[in-house]
């Protein structure tokens, strides 16, 4: 399978599905493992290294904490939100663009990324001191964001014939 590089050959025995079992698991996994990295980032200015350790061991150590490294996208999706945000707080010149593709990524995995622009957009204007003036042409950049939904709902379009497949099955129960 395409995928067997990605599982390092680990395939549990199981020649159809167990090598994308074994990637699943994997990507998520270090996806989570990534993610309480960048949590612990964040936190450490505010909460020192040990405030910052304890929360991410807090988070880990949650009962529903099994959902991020069992094989859903919990654990991808709570790596990009803290992705957009370790972003949006660095000097680096080309950050809100990154910001907007990162957003768009998490707003691809899950409609709730969708939620990432009017945050981002109030990161950015507290950033600027909430001031109009002080708005420049990278804000654009987070437009990006909502794009990850809509090629989600072309994919859905392109595929079922409906960019709203999802909320149809809901409706017909």
């Amino acid at each position: 399978s395409g995928l067997h590089w990605v599982s390092f050959g680990w395939d549990w025995g199981n020649g159809q599905w167990g090598t994308y079992i074994a990637a699943g698991l994997l990507i998520s996994n270090v996806a989570f493992y990534f993610a309480l990295v960048l949590l612990i980032r964040l936190l450490a200015p505010r909460l020192g290294i040990l405030g910052a350790g304890l929360a991410a061991l807090g988070l880990a150590s949650l009962p529903t904490a099994f959902f991020f490294s069992a094989m859903y996208t919990e654990g991808l999706f709570l790596l990009l939100v803290l992705a957009c945000f370790a972003l949006a707080r660095s000097d680096w010149r080309w950050k809100w663009l990154c910001v907007g593709l990162v957003g768009m990524l998490a707003s691809l995995d899950r409609f709730a990324g969708l939620l990432l622009l009017p945050v981002m957009a109030g990161e950015y204007m507290s950033q600027k001191q909430w001031r109009w003036r002080g708005i420049r042409a990278e804000v654009a950049w987070l437009g990006l964001i909502p794009s990850g939904t809509g090629i989600y709902m072309l994919f859905l379009w392109w595929k079922f014939g409906s960019p709203f497949v999802l909320g149809d099955c809901m409706l017909k129960g």
